[in-house]
């Protein structure tokens, strides 16, 4: 009894009992304490994601890929390229049996490609490869012969070509005027369109040939000289702007074969002149 009054008598007044300083089952430094049970739960669970999509990435690359265009083709499809391939083989057979000689007007003659390669065929996209019209809405100058104008009047319903004049000529090398010249280094490869915007570029281009400025180049063109087809390889083929009446409505065949169309200043409208005029 001594003993404890002397430990009550030595204990300060109001004191409460020492604060327990142990972590706790639910609080680590403030962190909350993730069950053993939910870790392995939340492992597992990433461990089937991973596998999972490992799977898939395996049955993707398994699985062949999709061939680009129609799987499927209508009977009305196949109708319609029969009769496009027999319309074309008709037109060759007409164009074959013509008289073999063409009379060809002017030296040089402008085609200008109107459509595009839907339903083409075979042979008419050779021709139009050989004359580099590789896109639509773009013109090409060509040496004017018997031979180059049988080729024409075989890829007639995709291409308009005339002899075109002087102010032509001028007009299309001096606003679409482009040289194909290769990367520096190499000699093969795709080539770098350069504008002839000044007669140092055509000296520079052309000079070996005698060209050393921009009218050389239009007189070598229109006149057919004896440089044209080096001159007409470095140029590339001109650029030109869609037709403002491409999709006008045209007047029926009769009608346009019997009274041809001729605008106010006597010019005919479908003239390779007036195409280019339009589409320049």
């Amino acid at each position: 009894t001594q003993s404890t009054n002397m430990a009550r008598s030595t204990t300060a007044p109001g004191a409460g009992p020492k604060p327990n300083n142990h972590p706790s089952v639910d609080n680590v430094r403030g962190h909350a304490v993730v069950p053993v049970n939910v870790l392995r739960r939340r492992k597992a669970t990433e461990q089937v994601k991973v596998e999972r999509n490992e799977k898939l990435a395996l049955e993707r690359a398994r699985k062949p890929k999709k061939v680009a265009g129609t799987l499927f083709k209508k009977a009305s499809a196949f109708v319609q390229e029969f009769r496009r391939a027999k319309a074309s083989e008709t037109r060759y057979d007409r164009e074959a049996r013509r008289n073999c000689d063409v009379e060809v007007d002017g030296k040089v003659l402008l085609a200008v490609r109107l459509k595009g390669s839907k339903g083409i065929d075979a042979k008419s996209k050779k021709v139009l490869h050989v004359f580099r019209l590789h896109e639509v809405n773009t013109a090409v100058l060509i040496k004017a012969s018997p031979t180059n104008a049988k080729m024409l009047a075989l890829v007639a319903p995709y291409v308009k070509y005339g002899a075109p004049t002087l102010k032509t000529v001028r007009d299309l090398v001096l606003k679409r005027g482009f040289a194909c010249v290769p990367e520096e280094g190499t000699t093969k490869g795709p080539k770098l369109r350069v504008p002839l915007s000044s007669n140092q570029v055509v000296e520079d281009l052309l000079g070996k040939h005698g060209m050393v400025c921009l009218e050389d180049v239009i007189n070598e063109l229109h006149s057919a000289g004896p440089n044209f087809r080096e001159t007409n390889q470095t140029l590339a083929p001109f650029k030109l702007n869609a037709a403002a009446s491409a999709g006008a409505k045209r007047a029926p065949d009769s009608i346009r074969r019997s009274a041809p169309r001729v605008a106010d200043d006597g010019v005919d409208p479908d003239s390779i002149d007036a195409i280019v005029e339009r589409m320049n």
